[in-house]
């Protein structure tokens, strides 16, 4: 639902008027981020009096009310946020919030370690080996272990946070001090000491066996049990492969909208103890979906946020244990530092990608297609030539596809990524005979990409280099203006820019000072778009 009033839910900067978004593209990799964990913050952040004042009070629940208000923030953090983080729901984090002073020693571990609280304002002891070699507590992990082990036991992750209300389970009640409690807790059953041995039995390896059986029983229970139904997950892969599906022709800032929602019910259920298999599809969307997200924040020139976001896509895909799926996020990836970056980087991520399954697919012959256009474009001409022998025996072996969807590699892309190798190899003919393939086969599809502008951006940069500056700029400027406005983003416009920078300043005139201009304003709207005109005062 849009922010009211047409505002930017975190800035309140306001938005176009036909924006579906709910942040600003400034705002919106701030909020992603939310979704995933605790934000960092400054060595000041924990001396605000709010803070204090609840530390003083040994309340963490007010504690953490004072956090999520925290002016760092710049808005407030929404308690169904930080319900996501500890795996619990908004009216638990309510009540959490607003009981009496909770005294259970593990969940108040449990929210020092997830907030990275420093040590001198605990008032409890944290349990040996809570640091890592950094000497920073090891947050994030070490709560996602204990809510996995509380889940595995049949207990929610921390789902009974009233005050007043004790847990059999834990070895500390709500009447104990806490701060004599310096011992770590554990809701694992407990072997039995042979001396402990109950009288009937002739012997005590009799009853360690029974116990052992016991505990294989609870084992065979955890494992079957699964908090997704198959209904739930196949509905997610519905949704995933609906977005891959729209993700060429959607606005950057409408997919990133779209898809938050649906990486947040992925990340809340992957922090659940799940089935081997039920996890390795949820990894699966996982890793589709945080793909989703690099690729948008790349072509918005998020290039940070973006780096991060594929980094995610690989550690998800590695979990399914799919190499097709791993080969494809690396192919992807590789394309950040071709537009926005060092291309000998594309070249390591693609070899990467190469490496990894011995048996082709798609995605190798994308990998080595981007390889070939990566060396082209750091001047290796030569292995440029080799590469792009290898990509073709490639896309032969495994073949293509007419698909459109986001992350498949039909002929018209591999063409596409020829052509690039040919246009920074100096090869014009090549370039341009493949160009207009390329293009022919885009005129005859239905869904509109930005591919097509991509390619004659390409056209673009071949007439610059043959010193054709009037043309290439005129053809530049015909492939920025093709695009609706909202897909005119940073991957196009810095192409643009990049074909003005190839005329030299004193050849600069009429057409490429047109060009530069309309780079300039179209990187103007697009601020505009996105945050309203007070993204532009500000």
């Amino acid at each position: 639902m849009r922010a009211r009033g047409g505002q930017c839910s975190r800035c309140k900067a306001r938005l176009a008027a036909d924006s579906p978004a709910r942040q600003c593209s400034a705002c919106l990799p701030v909020v992603l981020r939310r979704q995933q964990g605790p934000p960092s913050v400054t060595g000041d952040f924990w001396q605000h009096p709010s803070i204090q004042k609840a530390v003083t009070e040994r309340h963490m629940g007010r504690v953490l009310a004072a956090y999520r208000r925290h002016p760092e923030h710049g808005m407030p953090i929404a308690q169904e946020v930080v319900g996501r983080w500890a795996g619990m729901s908004q009216a638990q984090i309510s009540r959490y919030e607003t009981s009496t002073s909770d005294k259970q020693i593990d969940r108040l571990q449990f929210w020092a370690r997830l907030l990275t609280i420093p040590d001198e304002l605990l008032w409890f002891a944290m349990p040996v080996g809570s640091r890592d070699e950094g000497g920073q507590r090891a947050g994030t992990e070490v709560v996602r272990t204990q809510i996995r082990d509380r889940t595995e036991a049949g207990e929610p992750a921390f789902s009974e946070l009233r005050a007043g209300t004790p847990d059999p389970r834990r070895c500390i009640t709500a009447d104990d001090d806490v701060e004599a409690a310096g011992r770590d807790c554990s809701t694992a059953p407990r072997l039995p000491r042979r001396s402990e041995a109950p009288a009937g039995h002739s012997s005590a390896d009799e009853h360690l066996l029974s116990e052992l059986a016991g505990l294989r029983r609870q084992l065979d229970e955890a494992l079957a049990a699964s908090s997704v139904s198959m209904r739930q997950i196949e509905l997610i892969e519905r949704s995933t492969r609906g977005h891959v599906n729209d993700y060429p022709a959607t606005p950057p800032t409408v997919m990133l909208s779209r898809i938050a929602t649906e990486c947040a019910e992925v990340t809340a259920l992957s922090r659940r103890r799940q089935p081997a298999s039920v996890q390795a599809r949820l990894s699966n969307c996982a890793a589709l979906l945080a793909t989703l997200c690099a690729d948008a924040l790349m072509r918005l020139g998020q290039t940070t946020d973006a780096q991060l976001w594929y980094r995610t896509a690989m550690l998800a895909a590695d979990d399914t244990e799919r190499p097709a799926l791993r080969v494809l996020v690396r192919a992807q990836a590789a394309m950040l530092p071709y537009y926005f970056g060092d291309p000998r980087q594309t070249v390591q991520l693609a070899d990467e990608a190469l490496s990894i399954s011995a048996k082709p697919c798609r995605s190798s012959a994308l990998a080595a297609a981007s390889r070939a256009r990566a060396l082209a474009r750091i001047g290796d001409t030569e292995s440029a030539r080799d590469a792009v022998k290898q990509a073709r025996a490639l896309f032969d072996e495994v073949g293509g596809d007419n698909s459109d969807a986001a992350f498949h590699f039909p002929v018209k892309r591999f063409l596409f990524y020829l052509a690039g190798a040919a246009t920074w190899m100096g090869d014009t003919e090549a370039a341009y005979r493949l160009q207009d393939e390329a293009l022919a086969l885009y005129r005859t599809s239905s869904t509109a990409s930005i591919d097509p502008a991509l390619i004659l951006l390409d056209r673009a940069r071949c007439l610059a280099d043959n010193a054709h500056a009037d043309e290439a700029a005129t053809v530049a400027h015909d492939a920025v203006a093709m695009l609706p406005e909202r897909q005119r983003t940073e991957i196009v416009l810095a192409r643009a820019h990049e074909v003005v920078s190839a005329v030299p300043p004193a050849e600069r005139r009429g057409p490429v000072v047109d060009l530069d201009d309309y780079v300039r304003e179209c990187r103007r709207r697009t601020r505009m778009l996105a945050g309203g005109r007070a993204a532009l005062d500000g």
